[in-house]
Formats: C-alpha cells, structure tokens, sequence
C-alpha cells in the first residue's frame, strides 16, 4: 500500500536562537532544566546554565528538582516559547521552590568579529530580599572600589538590561 503527499506538515527552521536561564530562587536544590524533556544542564542558586543553541521553532522548557527523600525528580514549572531566528531568550526563575516564577526575557544576538576587543555587558535585580530597592551596578579594575553612586545602571527589580560594552584590559570586578 503506498500513498503521496504533496508536502510535509513538519514545522521547517528558518535559522537559530540562543536561550539561558538563572536561577534566582533563594535557598533552592540544583534544578534540571529541560527542553522538551532533554536536559539542558542543571542550574544552582545565583548561577545560569551555558548558552544553548536550537532551531526557531517552538518549545517548552521545564524545571525539576530532587526534594530531600524523594527518589524521583519533581517538575516545578514550565515555559512554553516560540523562538525567533537570532534572538537570546533568558528565563529568569526566582520566587519560592513551591511557587517559582518564571519571568521570560529576550533580545536581538549579538554579533561580534574576531578582532573585537569589546566585552557586552546585562545586568539584572532578581533578589527577592531587596525586591522594593534598587542597586548600583558598578563596574572598576580589581584593586579599585567602586564609587557609591557612580554604578553604570542602577536596575528595579525584575528589570533586565544590556549593560554598556567594555574594553577588555585586565581584572574587572562587580
């Protein structure tokens, strides 16, 4: 039995996106995140996982932990996106583990030659303890303090930014 087909129904890729995620949920496990239910890596307090790489096409990315005494992974939450060619997609998770927020934010990839010299700079607030305060973000060489008031943006929380570019020389600190 044979049949024809005049085309497929399969989505088609037009080009590629890039997607990280921080985790910013105070006192949490290590957290799997997923796509699609392969892992991308996992994701500790206060860090953010490689940058990953996939066709524009849509996805839903999951979060899951080991709660103690548990002997199987829980998911925790998750986040359908629809990628567009050459954007950068960060989830930001913060909140609580039993109630996470995930706060989706993308931009435009950056290009860069190979005789850039430039480093690209984001800044973000995602602490839930100073939720109602801003903070300074200052950039210096190491050894140098950094001037109250002087920072390169003074971010609200839950507000993301491309910071300034900077010429790489030497040691920079936060």
């Amino acid at each position: 039995l044979g049949a024809c087909s005049d085309g497929s129904q399969f989505p088609v890729a037009t080009g590629k996106a890039t997607i990280t995620t921080i985790n910013a949920i105070y006192g949490s496990p290590d957290m799997n995140f997923l796509i699609e239910e392969r892992p991308i890596g996992q994701v500790r307090y206060q860090d953010t996982t490689t940058l990953a790489r996939y066709d524009d096409l849509d996805y839903t990315f999951s979060f899951e932990v080991f709660f103690a005494g548990d002997l199987t992974l829980t998911r925790i939450a998750s986040q359908h996106i629809d990628f567009v060619a050459d954007q950068h997609y960060t989830i930001l998770a913060s909140g609580t583990i039993a109630a996470p927020v995930l706060t989706v934010w993308d931009e435009p990839q950056r290009g860069f030659a190979d005789t850039d010299t430039v480093f690209q700079t984001r800044f973000s607030h995602a602490s839930n303890s100073h939720s109602a305060t801003t903070i300074d973000v200052s950039f210096a060489f190491d050894g140098v303090a950094p001037a109250l008031g002087g920072g390169v943006w003074i971010p609200s929380f839950g507000e993301p930014s491309v910071g300034p570019d900077f010429e790489a020389r030497g040691s920079w600190f936060t």
